[in-house]
């Protein structure tokens, strides 16, 4: 898991709260530029990396595609190590079956397997360790089963910790790693059943969510790279929609929008302004939901800026099969610029209320204000 982790060469965010609203890079971004195309020529990825942040923070455009480029070829290169790491693995595996100590080359081969599950030999390399195996106390058979039952509840436990840290807790970057782990139990669960060509369903499942949760925040090419590695095809294979939280979804109503200004990946950070509301709609099960909609105008800057406009409020009523009349809280007294930063893999968008020079709690209010409101009627309606 660390090793696919390490694919997406997570960088700190830059500092800059203001963008930059020039067209014309100076002599510091050209120098970064150049530095940046050399690192790439050379395989230095986090050098590159580094470089094309700073001529992108000081209005240097070409920058951004060659920071896709840098991305894309940083992950390729991760993924071609681990699969390195694999045979190296299923090497081990088969040294230790020469001298007979199957039980060790069992354990290199799932970790081969874990690794890269497309590796055959290192499957054919399992399937030799486990056949003239002594049988113990209930089997080898039994034994595997138990191994495997072991590995599927580790996954299943990680898969759930994720979806809990990305939609309940919305944090994003954790949420990751907890699927990452995920992925690599469900591996080992797949390899412990010899039959097994590929991965099996489960993990098949939890990829395609993993990846449905990347492309969502702006990483297509990274989940497309992912969905190729475990045998899949990402034209087919991934679904549209990412898991969602049953009481309360802030959307961003212009990430579309906002994606195709900046001509890349950008990914919103979430607000915590909802949260106590969130909390007393899950105590009151899972008849409602809140849905919140963030509305954010691009502006005519090169690059664009973007000001918070608006937050509107709906809720759905599960049972009733209804959703409610939208109440709008337009932000007056404006324009309030929202705040944007970059890193490795793109822009990054902070909540809209911590938009500068906006005071957010007079709307925050007045949206939690109408939801318990609409909550309330139609519990009392019933």
């Amino acid at each position: 898991a660390a090793v696919l982790a390490a694919a997406r060469q997570r960088a700190e965010a830059a500092r800059d709260h203001e963008q930059p609203s020039h067209d014309d890079p100076n002599p510091l971004a050209r120098e970064a530029l150049r530095k940046a195309k050399n690192s790439l020529k050379a395989g230095r990825f986090e050098d590159a990396r580094r470089h094309l942040l700073t001529a992108l923070a000081a209005g240097e455009g070409n920058a951004r595609g060659l920071l896709d480029q840098v991305r894309d070829e940083a992950a390729n290169a991760v993924l071609a190590a681990r699969k390195e790491r694999a045979k190296t693995l299923r090497n081990e595996g088969r040294a230790f079956l020469r001298r007979g100590k199957r039980d060790r080359a069992k354990a290199r081969f799932l970790d081969a397997l874990a690794l890269n599950p497309q590796d055959s030999e290192a499957r054919q390399g399992l399937i030799s360790s486990l056949g003239e195996a002594p049988r113990a106390v209930g089997g080898t058979e039994d034994a595997n089963a138990r191994r495997r039952g072991a590995s599927l509840e580790a996954g299943q436990r990680h898969a759930e910790r994720a979806r809990e840290l990305y939609v309940a807790e919305r944090d994003y970057e954790q949420a990751i790693d907890a699927y990452f782990q995920s992925l690599h139990h469900y591996g080992r669960a797949d390899a412990l059943d010899p039959a097994m060509p590929t991965a099996g369903k489960g993990t098949r499942d939890l990829l395609i969510e993993f990846c449905s949760i990347l492309r969502k925040e702006g990483e297509a090419s990274f989940a497309a790279l992912l969905l190729r590695f475990y045998g899949l095809n990402p034209s087919q294979d991934l679904r549209l929609e990412p898991p969602e939280d049953d009481y309360l979804v802030v959307e961003e109503s212009s990430g579309l929008q906002i994606r195709r200004a900046f001509g890349g990946p950008v990914r919103f950070l979430p607000s915590h302004r909802f949260d106590a509301l969130r909390t007393w709609v899950k105590k009151r099960g899972k008849r409602f939901q809140v849905q919140i909609h963030v509305k954010t105008k691009i502006g005519t800057e090169r690059p664009p800026r973007l000001y918070a406009e608006s937050i509107t409020i709906r809720v759905e009523d599960r049972q009733a099969k209804t959703l409610s009349a939208p109440v709008k809280a337009a932000f007056v007294g404006g324009p309030y610029q929202r705040v944007v930063r970059v890193d490795s893999r793109g822009r990054v968008v902070l909540a809209w209320d911590q938009s500068q020079r906006l005071s957010p709690a007079p709307y925050a209010q007045k949206l939690i204000l109408a939801a318990k409101n609409q909550i309330l009627a139609k519990e009392k309606a019933k």
